[in-house]
């Protein structure tokens, strides 16, 4: 009775300090105080949610959950993206007990804490619980929908139906993957349902389930039709992401689309720009996924060899122990934290943790094998899931919904040999052994040489990290460590160029630039290095250079909101107010946070009259940057001009000091 009160607390208090403790070492990394890539998508869609905005005049293009629940956190303890991430630490630990729970109930309580014990000291667990991304909340719905599946299965009620069709419906609407296994959770419910408690109670829980696994999509699904006015279940996304993973230049983990942009909203634009030229017409989001969807089945169905090599090679991915990166790097993680540096990392031949989990998951379903139908929900998931993975691209974070059922499966198969052990049978145990050492090769051999891990990116993102927290020397260094590692790419070049600027040395920065030029990666990235030398040019009074780097930027680039933001200043500078109003609102169109366009839109609403509007624009970059001088400045001047001193004084103070 004791060991059923100590071994889940024990289980929740070690992932919870291992989780809190991570977050504790990476605090004042620069990366962890500020968000980048798809970090800062969620990050700053979250907050404007918070503030109260609209989410938007279309189908939502992911999947909406976590951004709300990132909301919602924002609305009770303000932008804190820190609290956040302490929050999330603690949703990992419940998984972690929740997992403990479930295998308890198919495999003892032994074998339970091994495997709640197991997931609360998982690295990547650990690593993945504390960013603003999916995985925290689809292993907590997944191991919550699975934990009420089993005691569905075990004691039959609406409730528990009820119970688990909810969490893998919030599950659906975090990660959409999920929907292909709910067909089976439902079938396996109601098969159970009936054989324990009758035929029409079974069709009675198993409807409950279908209902509430129903009514988040659902509600998404409305609300896709009624603000879009388009047919999407819960993201368009899927088609181009199916296209990433699908094509003939993919390598089966890398999230770039061929003829697009390298960054996440040029990749964004392009897609639809392709799409719409070929259609001839502008697209709806859904119809956009059902081109690339299409272009995807055109290669499957043209190349069917090539298309069987890339799908055995993802699966490959799926199943080797190193962890693809796909937003920062996660092994440069253990450059500010022992805690990685010990549980995520190279350890002689084997990748932990995966390198070491995945075999031994492998050899707990071959054991489990005589009594899969007892484990059917396990098997189900893990199974379907990973298929889903294979389906489109294989990266660190998407395998994460899957470490719950290999851990319990890794924890079967421990069972197994200790059990075998006490039989005294040897040949068997020898047989499972050396079928272990041969898995733990095959996971962990650089068949495929994707094993890289990309420091110059892990140093790039430090600097950009730097930059935006305004530490210049520290992002130089940063950036100069970078161009030493690999002189021949730009990214390095791009950071070092930024800094420069924001150091007021234009000249500098535009040097760095033209020695840029000489690398083979100028032409990749000719936008991104025209924008800053447009940029260059304002700062050094060359207007004339600065339009024309602009407009030849947004020539290459169309949907580059910082083109339209120099060229808007241009057009603000030599009075065309009307025409810098314009290409103000386009470029919000693009990037709705952009402060700098709210602050010149702000300005140049002045001069056409509209300080409603101005004052609008000017409060959403105080939201944005509670400090900004300017913005108080200019918010005060456009309030007295309403009449409204009371309120203008403390601004016009705050703005002086």
């Amino acid at each position: 009775m004791r060991s059923r009160v100590l071994f889940p607390l024990l289980v929740f208090a070690l992932a919870a300090i291992l989780r809190l403790g991570y977050l504790w070492q990476m605090e004042s990394v620069p990366i962890f105080e500020v968000p980048l890539m798809d970090m800062r998508y969620h990050d700053l869609w979250a907050w404007r949610l918070a503030r109260g905005e609209a989410s938007g005049g279309e189908a939502f293009f992911r999947a909406p959950f976590y951004p709300y629940f990132l909301a919602g956190i924002y609305r009770v303890f303000g932008h804190d993206p820190m609290a956040a991430r302490a929050i999330q630490a603690l949703i990992g630990a419940c998984s972690c007990l929740m997992l403990y729970f479930l295998a308890s109930s198919f495999l003892g309580l032994w074998a339970g804490l091994g495997a709640g014990l197991g997931m609360a000291v998982y690295g990547m667990l650990i690593y993945f619980d504390v960013e603003l991304l999916l995985p925290v909340l689809e292993v907590f719905f997944g191991v919550m929908g699975l934990l009420a599946l089993r005691q569905w299965a075990m004691k039959p009620s609406a409730a528990k139906a009820a119970w688990s069709g909810l969490s893998f419906s919030v599950f659906a609407v975090t990660r959409p993957n999920v929907l292909v296994f709910m067909p089976f959770a439902l079938v396996f419910g109601l098969r159970q349902s009936q054989r324990v408690a009758g035929r029409r109670a079974g069709w009675l829980h198993a409807s409950v389930f279908a209902v509430l696994c129903l009514l988040p999509v659902a509600f998404v699904a409305v609300r896709n039709y009624v603000v879009g006015k388009d047919l999407v279940l819960i993201s368009s996304q899927a088609g181009m992401t199916f296209y990433i993973g699908n094509n003939p230049a993919s390598d089966g983990f890398t999230a770039l689309m061929p003829q697009t942009r390298r960054t996440w909203w040029g990749q964004y634009y392009d897609a639809i720009r392709i799409a719409e030229a070929e259609e001839g017409r502008k697209l709806m989001p859904s119809e956009v996924s059902r081109y690339w969807t299409r272009k995807a089945l055109e290669f499957i169905v043209e190349q069917p060899a090539a298309w069987m090599r890339l799908t055995l090679r993802k699966l490959y991915l799926l199943l080797h122990g190193f962890e693809v990166s796909d937003n920062l790097v996660i092994y440069a993680a253990g450059w500010h934290s022992w805690l990685m540096r010990v549980l995520v990392c190279r350890a002689g031949p084997l990748w932990l943790p995966y390198g070491l989990l995945m075999p031994l998951a492998l050899m707990g379903m071959l054991v489990c094998l005589p009594r899969w139908r007892d484990y059917f929900p396990i098997y189900a998931f893990v199974l379907i899931y990973a298929g889903t993975i294979v389906a489109f691209f294989v990266c660190a974070r998407y395998r994460m919904p899957l470490i719950p059922g290999l851990i319990f499966f890794a924890a079967a198969f421990v069972q197994w040999v200790w059990a075998e052990a006490g039989r005294g049978l040897r040949r068997r145990w020898m047989a499972a052994g050396a079928g272990l050492v041969a898995l733990l090769v095959f996971c962990n051999i650089p068949l495929l040489g994707h094993e890289r891990i990309n420091f110059l990116k892990a140093r790039v993102d430090l600097a950009a990290g730097h930059l935006e927290l305004g530490q210049m020397e520290q992002a130089l260094a940063e950036c100069d460590r970078a161009i030493e590692l690999a002189p021949n790419e730009a990214d390095g070049y791009i950071v070092r160029a930024s800094t420069l600027l924001k150091l007021g040395r234009p000249a500098e920065a535009a040097q760095t630039l033209e020695a840029l030029e000489r690398t083979p990666s100028f032409q990749r990235q000719q936008p991104d290095v025209l924008i800053l030398l447009a940029y260059c040019y304002q700062k050094t009074g060359e207007a004339d250079k600065a339009r024309a780097a602009a407009e030849k930027a947004l020539a290459l680039d169309p949907y580059n909101a910082y083109a339209l933001h120099i060229l808007a200043e241009s057009r603000f500078e030599r009075g065309q107010v009307q025409e810098c109003v314009a290409l103000c609102q386009r470029a919000l169109k693009l990037s709705p946070d952009f402060a700098k366009v709210h602050l010149l839109l702000g300005k140049a609403l002045v001069s056409t009259g509209d300080l409603d509007g101005a004052a609008r624009h000017l409060r959403h970059v105080l939201a944005l940057h509670p400090d900004s001088a300017e913005a108080c400045a200019q918010l005060a001047r456009v309030l007295r001009l309403q009449g409204k001193a009371s309120e203008a004084l403390p601004l016009a103070q705050k703005a002086a000091e």
